[in-house]
């Protein structure tokens, strides 16, 4: 129970320390609790089951007289290989910083972005000349117009798919944002190797993206994986040329 006491200096009648520390008490519990439920709810998301995928692309060429040919030797980075799960989707996990493409020595850099639904990209102008940055690609078409060094803008990427930028000035400037459903997703080295980290357990749709599909192709479905604990997932990819194309 708590009791008042006087002031000896003025006479007021006031809560003694002891009292209002006895009577915080129940609070200060309560929001201990909660902070350390919110951290275990957090250490369970980060801490849940997942695995990884792996391969490598291969570059094949098929012909009716000679069979399937491995073409060696080819530059094979800048294959987007991304999953989705077969059953219900990942809410896509959005990085806190912009992804940014810029505009330097007449050129976009990089010149393949991949991106998650939903996420912003600063365009910024770093030469000494005015551009202009635009696409027509069905997924996001747009148009920032004219800046010139040292101006920034941005577009925040809703749909899934290909956008092939473009400069309306200097045509030999182009470079493509894939922007996948999440997060899960990876673009090959030079000698076609992806690696995919901390996927949750689950089956999952492999699909993947190069651009050199044909026109009005957004992507490939590869085959189905299914993700285990601490079991790597190891798969080749075939992106086959058909006989009398250009590989």
């Amino acid at each position: 129970m708590i009791h008042p006491i006087r002031s000896s200096r003025t006479g007021r009648r006031i809560l003694s320390m002891d009292a209002v520390t006895t009577a915080t008490k129940p609070a200060r519990c309560l929001v201990v609790l909660l902070a350390l439920w919110f951290a275990l709810d957090a250490h369970a998301e980060l801490a849940q089951p997942s695995g990884t995928v792996a391969g490598r692309v291969i570059l094949s060429h098929q012909s009716e007289k000679r069979g399937t040919i491995s073409i060696a030797g080819r530059d094979l980075s800048g294959v987007v290989i991304f999953m989705e799960p077969v059953d219900g989707e990942i809410v896509p996990t959005l990085p806190e910083k912009e992804a940014t493409i810029r505009q330097k020595d007449v050129k976009f850099d990089p010149a393949l972005l991949l991106v998650t639904r939903g996420q912003t990209v600063r365009f910024p102008n770093d030469d000494k000349i005015v551009h202009n940055v635009f696409s027509f690609s069905s997924a996001h078409p747009f148009d920032l117009g004219l800046y010139s060094k040292g101006e920034s803008k941005s577009v925040t990427f809703t749909n899934t798919g290909p956008v092939r930028i473009f400069c309306s000035i200097h045509t030999d400037m182009h470079a493509v944002i894939y922007v996948t459903p999440n997060h899960l997703r990876a673009a090959t080295d030079a000698k076609g190797r992806f690696h995919i980290l901390n996927v949750p357990v689950g089956r999952y749709a492999l699909q993947t993206w190069h651009r050199y599909l044909p026109d009005g192709v957004e992507r490939v479905e590869v085959r189905h994986v299914d993700v285990q604990v601490g079991e790597p997932v190891w798969t080749d990819v075939d992106l086959s040329v058909q006989s009398g194309d250009t590989p």
